[in-house]
């Protein structure tokens, strides 16, 4: 959002990312009863030292931009009820932890994945306040950079990036000519949560004479090719009407288009490389 929109709420911000440190904390009473940082590392030394002074924001409301209607959309909301499930109730307890701690009410403005980039661009640029901070996909939120729609972090009093609950890798390889205007860590579990994994059917493989590929992969001779040979062997129009039918025939692979993105990470490979400039090298 605009400075000024986010400004008053900088150090909220800066909080709601230690979701390491914080919700393991809030694992006892909340931290509704503890009155001063020696008394919470005395009785958590797993704690770490925020770097965070001690404010209250008179109730003040901070709302996330969330995205809905993708699986391990659940991870990412802020304003969640408590559940029987161990882990959504730690997202629960962190954030009642830190509406404690600087009083302040977190909320949720909740709209499907693919409409985010129209709900950021329309926001900064109205200037409506319907959000102050979001989660996204990179694919939406560099171009969104490029227009100017987000602070950079370096310039966000309080947000440490060199902390370990900051994703060191990310903040490498999201950096574009030094500048950072998108980060994942801790807080954000959805990347965990959404990690691709690869399974074949041995039934199949022996059916087209194939063996399965352990060896291969151990050996360091698996390629893509290899698994792209497969898959149209493994291909079979089972009614014989030359048509292939995904109620009737079988496929020789079955996935979604963001695959492909899993496949070149998977290779270790990159879509850019950067320069001693920081910047893209194909520039």
């Amino acid at each position: 959002m605009k400075k000024t929109t986010l400004k008053r709420l900088i150090c909220v911000l800066a909080a709601l990312v230690m979701l390491g440190s914080v919700f393991a904390a809030c694992a006892g009473n909340g931290g509704n009863d503890r009155q001063t940082k020696e008394t919470e590392q005395k009785e958590h030394p797993y704690m770490q030292d925020d770097g965070l002074p001690d404010r209250k924001y008179d109730g003040d409301t901070v709302t996330y931009l969330t995205a809905t209607e993708i699986t391990g959309g659940e991870l990412t909301v802020m304003d969640i009820e408590d559940s029987d499930d161990p882990l959504l109730t730690s997202l629960y307890r962190r954030t009642k932890y830190v509406e404690d701690r600087f009083n302040v009410d977190v909320v949720d403005n909740r709209r499907p994945y693919a409409l985010t980039y129209e709900t950021i661009w329309t926001g900064v640029n109205s200037n409506d306040g319907s959000f102050d901070a979001c989660y996204g996909f990179i694919a939406y939120m560099f171009p969104l950079a490029l227009e100017g729609c987000f602070i950079e972090f370096n310039e966000v009093p309080y947000i440490d990036v060199t902390r370990e609950w900051w994703d060191q890798n990310a903040r490498e390889a999201f950096t574009v000519a030094n500048k950072l205007f998108y980060l994942t860590g801790d807080a954000n579990m959805f990347y965990n949560d959404y990690t691709w994994v690869l399974f074949f059917n041995k039934d199949i493989m022996k059916d087209i004479q194939e063996d399965a590929p352990y060896d291969s992969v151990r050996k360091g001779t698996w390629t893509l090719d290899k698994m792209y040979n497969m898959g149209l062997k493994a291909r079979y129009d089972v009614n014989g009407d030359s048509v292939y039918d995904k109620a009737e025939d079988r496929f020789g692979m079955v996935t979604h288009q963001y695959t492909a993105n899993a496949l070149l990470y998977g290779s270790n490979e990159l879509f850019f490389e950067k320069d001693e400039n920081d910047e893209d090298m194909a520039q």
